[in-house]
This record gives C-alpha cells, sequence and structure tokens, in this order.
C-alpha cells in the first residue's frame, strides 16, 4: 500500500488548494492476508462458525430475480 498521490492533479481538482510539504520519511508496509494469519497460527475455524465456508449440495436450489432488457423482473428456480 501506498500514500502516494499526484500532488499537482490533487490540487487541480480541488481548485488550486494551497500545497503544504511535510519531510519525512517513508516506513516499511507489510501486508497480511486473513488465510496467512490462520495458517500461521494454526487456527481452525469451527464447521458451524458462521465464518467458515458452506459446503453447498449441487441438489439444492437458487432462486433469484433476472431483469430483462426491457424491464420485466422475472424469479428463476
Amino acid at each position: 500500500m501506498s500514500a502516494t498521490l499526484d500532488a499537482d492533479l490533487f490540487r487541480s481538482f480541488f481548485g488550486g488548494a494551497p500545497l503544504v510539504t511535510v519531510p519525512g520519511r517513508t516506513f516499511p508496509v507489510a501486508t497480511y492476508h486473513l488465510e496467512d494469519i490462520l495458517e500461521a497460527t494454526n487456527h481452525i475455524i469451527e464447521e458451524h462458525s458462521r465464518y467458515a465456508l458452506r459446503q453447498y449440495d449441487a441438489r439444492e436450489t437458487v432462486s433469484m430475480w433476472v431483469s430483462t432488457k426491457g424491464g420485466e423482473r422475472k424469479r428463476q428456480t
């Protein structure tokens, strides 16, 4: 991730807003994803947890609303 932006583009968007320059240094940024943390900590999500992925049965029916080009809405199962 980065907090860098194009200052001139930003200023022009906001009608020539004043530019303030603050000297500083960059700091390293690390990106972690949930799967990596779970693996590193050996955390196991319980089967019935609301965070667990649900296994879908191919025989389950799913219904949804579908809109046609004419704006008509139909329910499909």
